[in-house]
Parts: C-alpha cells; sequence; structure tokens
C-alpha cells in the first residue's frame, strides 16, 4: 500500500502530535475514505478533513463509511447515506 500512488494517508496535527486522519483511495474521480480516527466523535474533525481535500485533491466526490449513529452528523457535510453495509466473515477451520 505504501508504494500505491492512488492511495494516500491523510493527518491532521495539532502543534506536533498527530491527532486525527484518514486512508484516502482514490479511483477515476472519486476519493473513498476509510479508517478515520480522531480522539472524539466530533463532526469539527471530519469538517476539517474534508475541507482540506477539497482545498488540495480538487475532486468533488467523496465516499466512506460510518457508524449509524454518525450518518445524520455526515449528513450535515453534505454527505448522503445511499444504503447499507453489510461486512462479510468467514472463519476458518
Amino acid at each position: 500500500m505504501l508504494n500505491d500512488p492512488k492511495i494516500f494517508f491523510l493527518a491532521g496535527y495539532r502543534h506536533e502530535k498527530i491527532i486525527t486522519g484518514c486512508l484516502i483511495n482514490k479511483t477515476e474521480n472519486v476519493l473513498g475514505i476509510s479508517n478515520f480516527f480522531a480522539p472524539e466523535s466530533k463532526i469539527e474533525y471530519w469538517s476539517e478533513i474534508i475541507r482540506f481535500i477539497h482545498e488540495s485533491v480538487k475532486i468533488a466526490d467523496i465516499v466512506g463509511y460510518e457508524r449509524e449513529n454518525f450518518v445524520e452528523e455526515l449528513q450535515r457535510l453534505g454527505f448522503e447515506a445511499i444504503g447499507d453495509l453489510t461486512v462479510w466473515l468467514r472463519k476458518t477451520v
């Protein structure tokens, strides 16, 4: 992943310490955000990351996933919920 030019690691700093960040996967004109982390579940952290992406990368379409209870907050930033996320697991014997 570190050598893939379509994958970016984004970090937000407070002073000299990383406090927020995410993984960005670029495909065509869409950026996929995953593995977002922040010290608190506040929309302000998402808002800053999205603002930075729009100003820096200049790609309008951003997709991602988040816990159901946070989707309403993301909708205030202009995101649209398009369905449920299903995660598959196959245990090895």
